[in-house]
């Protein structure tokens, strides 16, 4: 619907002493709708219904961008508690494959967990040598090299060789049992 044609039309069907009396008027609408020209009044109305609904679009927009940030917020505190989870694990590990005393674990295990890197790959490791430094620097935190825990002095890889004890009349004297248990002594029959 043109609103210029439709002026033109309802001017032309006026009674002549109305047309003059009114035709100012007819011409001030006129000029008026004249940045209207060309447009189609049920697009027009239906781009108002629409952008009546966009206020509600909008509120449901932000929620949801609230939501997202909120989860995703979530998600760096979850990783960050999953990264210190595996650094913990893996320092327990290291430390464990030390050979750490238990007793000292948990005094070792802030050092530990400080001197771990983190990868970009998300891989938890020890800088190389990190925990033989550690051993070095507090050697009595730790069971000594050797398989018997401390058996030999300095840490050698030399274990001495099991002594042999024989039973008389079936009874075995002047030896320690603890000794037997470890290997150190042999029965012989």
């Amino acid at each position: 619907m043109d609103f210029a044609k439709a002026l033109a039309k309802l001017k032309s069907t006026l009674p002549e002493d109305q047309q003059t009396a009114i035709a100012d008027q007819l011409d001030a609408l006129g000029q008026a709708l004249q940045p209207y020209a060309g447009l189609d009044p049920q697009i027009a109305k239906a781009a108002i219904e629409a952008q009546a609904s966009r206020g509600a679009i909008d509120s449901q927009l932000q929620t949801t961008a609230a939501e997202r940030d909120n989860w995703k917020a979530q998600a760096e505190q979850l990783q960050t508690v999953a990264t210190t989870a595996l650094k913990e694990t893996q320092a327990v590990r290291g430390l464990t494959a030390a050979g750490v005393r238990p007793e000292y674990e948990s005094l070792l295990l802030p050092t530990v967990l400080t001197g771990l890197e983190v990868k970009e790959d998300g891989k938890v490791t020890a800088p190389d040598g990190f925990m033989d430094g550690l051993k070095g620097k507090f050697p009595a935190m730790f069971f000594a090299d050797d398989a018997a825990g401390g058996g030999t002095p300095g840490g050698s890889d030399t274990t001495p060789a099991p002594t042999s004890v024989s039973a008389v009349n079936g009874v075995v004297s002047g030896v320690n049992p603890a000794d037997v248990l470890a290997g150190k002594v042999i029965l012989s029959a």
